[in-house]
């Protein structure tokens, strides 16, 4: 057993089919990325796993950059999160077998795990309980902010995208690179957009790790559906006034990433379309 393994009741947490799961992970230039991971679990103590069936963009990442933070979160809001350091990939073996074994990939017609990721475990994991009060009262205020602003020409997000960012049911997860170079995950923040553009944080449950995000850093944000439809974004926190115990910020988007199936990758800035000429 490793110095941070696992314990029991988080090995049981991670076994459940029915939970969000989340990886963030770091980017060549050195910036937070955050997909949703579903198939996240712990094969031991001291390793976690997770397979593939998708090609986004976390996948290649963790390959370059093994670093890596992991969250899930079950029905209940309990949450368990970590640090973890990327081992291996591997595309044969008991771990390929025990995920197409699964229900949801056993009967898909369309796709099945072809790669299991192993990952050591490198931080002591963290469980708790996200509260409703402080989401909710997080949320108002987020809402709040985005209600003072109509959406401008500029706009990152889609109306599509901004009102599934500003639904209060849409969880949220924050990631921002440590000094040490691992990614940390912030679970259920609130988070609204006012414009399209510019988006919104409020958390009183966590206010301690937003005050850690240096001005100008670097952060991604997760927004999840009941439905596990996502959005991701990214760009430069600055820091705003709290109100009374919320830590607040904002992000300025500067990226918006499509990381549901078929088809992940940037959408926004948008890449212009150009008319195809040579059929040779």
């Amino acid at each position: 057993m490793t110095a941070h393994a696992l314990p029991q009741a988080a090995l049981e947490a991670l076994a459940v089919d029915a939970k969000i799961g989340v990886l963030a992970t770091v980017d060549d230039e050195g910036r937070p990325h955050v997909s949703l991971i579903t198939s996240l679990e712990g094969r031991d103590p001291a390793t976690l796993m997770f397979g593939q069936f998708c090609e986004g963009w976390s996948k290649s990442l963790v390959r370059r950059n093994p670093r890596t933070a992991w969250l899930i979160m079950d029905k209940t809001r309990g949450v368990w999160r970590g640090t973890a350091t990327w081992r291996q990939a591997r595309t044969t073996g008991p771990e390929i077998d025990t995920y197409n074994r699964k229900p949801l990939f056993r009967y898909n017609s369309y796709f099945g795990i072809h790669t299991v990721h192993l990952l050591d475990v490198a931080g002591a994991a963290v469980h708790e309980v996200v509260g409703l009060a402080p989401l909710l009262a997080g949320g108002v205020t987020a809402r709040a902010s985005a209600l003072l602003k109509r959406r401008g020409p500029g706009a990152a997000l889609k109306p599509w995208a901004e009102d599934h960012v500003n639904a209060l049911s849409t969880v949220k997860f924050l990631a921002f690179v440590r000094p040490d170079g691992y990614p940390h995950l912030v679970p259920a923040v609130a988070a609204a957009t006012p414009d399209g553009r510019r988006v919104t944080v409020a958390d009183a449950a966590h206010r301690a790790e937003l005050r850690e995000i240096p001005s100008g850093a670097s952060v991604a944000l997760l927004a999840v559906s009941q439905k596990l439809e996502s959005v991701h974004l990214r760009g430069p926190w600055t820091p705003r006034a709290a109100l009374g115990p919320l830590a607040r910020g904002e992000i300025v988007v500067d990226q918006v990433y499509n990381s549901m199936p078929p088809k992940q990758g940037v959408i926004w800035p948008e890449v212009p379309l150009t008319a195809v000429r040579d059929f040779g």
